[in-house]
């Protein structure tokens, strides 16, 4: 099959020599159709992030396509879905190519609610914690809820990271199965940075946030790992003991099966974290002289 004419950009031109690379490692029997298309994919999201209005992003694919043609007859691969599969994923690149612009735009407008004269978090809120219904194919790809967490924590909208990873919001944006759990993570570690701080508003906002979640028993090991537990207030400490309690009645009432190794392991994470909340509260009562 003959190539495009090589006239166009650099980062186009690329694109073509990594396609033709995998296509001779294919007649090599140095890759499957599997690689092949993960290759090509890439060869795609690589050029896409530096995309150059005078290309033909369509020649590509469909030079691309019909390597894929010719890669999935009988005298080479014998894969059925090898066209399909393909032409399927480079379609969902170009998607995500449309999808970015949209997510910076929002980010922008997010971004203009919260630098106004009079800043509004409302939309931000709502976004963490439906994003994911309200928004799905916009948050379909893996890390664009992330975009949305890291805006949140330069501001210090703990409602915001809270509605993300809160359990009762299954729709959140960081919700512990998406990203691998990185959204998720991050998060949560955005709330323990905020909760760090003992004298602006947001830090005790972050450490009620933090004492909340422990309670769930989805995240609240998690959570609770996260605490600055000398900066916990009474009331705060009685709340976390209680989700300890909680937890403990839990792992007892579990009868039929004995408990996996995770479930006593978070309930130690907790059991951890209640104690040096009353150890933190000792020290504090008897400073050094």
């Amino acid at each position: 099959m003959s190539s495009p004419p090589n006239t166009s950009s650099p980062a186009y031109a690329h694109a073509l020599e990594r396609v033709d690379k995998a296509v001779e490692q294919c007649r090599n029997q140095a890759l499957t159709t599997t690689d092949f298309r993960r290759e090509v994919v890439d060869a795609m999201l690589e050029y896409l992030r530096d995309e150059d209005p005078r290309d033909d992003v369509s020649t590509l694919v469909d030079y691309i396509v019909g390597w894929a043609d010719e890669l999935s007859s009988l005298e080479m691969f014998a894969d059925r879905v090898l066209v399909e599969t393909v032409e399927q994923h480079l379609r969902w690149c170009l998607d995500r190519s449309e999808l970015d612009v949209h997510l910076s735009r929002l980010l922008g407008e997010l971004r203009d609610d919260l630098t106004a004269q009079f800043p509004d978090a409302t939309r931000l809120i709502e976004l963490c914690g439906q994003g994911v219904e309200t928004d799905e194919l916009l948050f379909s790809p893996i890390g664009a809820g992330t975009k949305v967490i890291e805006l949140a924590y330069e501001f210090e909208v703990v409602a915001a990271l809270d509605a993300a990873v809160r359990p009762s919001n299954p729709n959140g944006l960081a919700a512990p199965y998406r990203d691998h759990g990185k959204t998720f993570t991050l998060a949560l570690d955005a709330l323990a940075h905020i909760a760090s701080n003992p004298r602006e508003q947001p830090g005790r906002h972050a450490r009620q946030s933090l004492v909340e979640l422990a309670g769930f028993v989805d995240v609240g090991a998690w959570a609770a790992l996260r605490l600055p537990v000398h900066l916990l207030d009474t009331e705060q400490r009685t709340e976390l003991l209680r989700a300890y309690g909680q937890r403990q009645e839990l792992v007892a009432d579990k009868t039929l099966l004995p408990n996996d190794e995770s479930t006593l392991r978070e309930l130690e994470v907790i059991r951890t974290v209640v104690w040096q909340t009353t150890d933190a509260q000792s020290l504090a009562a008897n400073p050094p002289t």
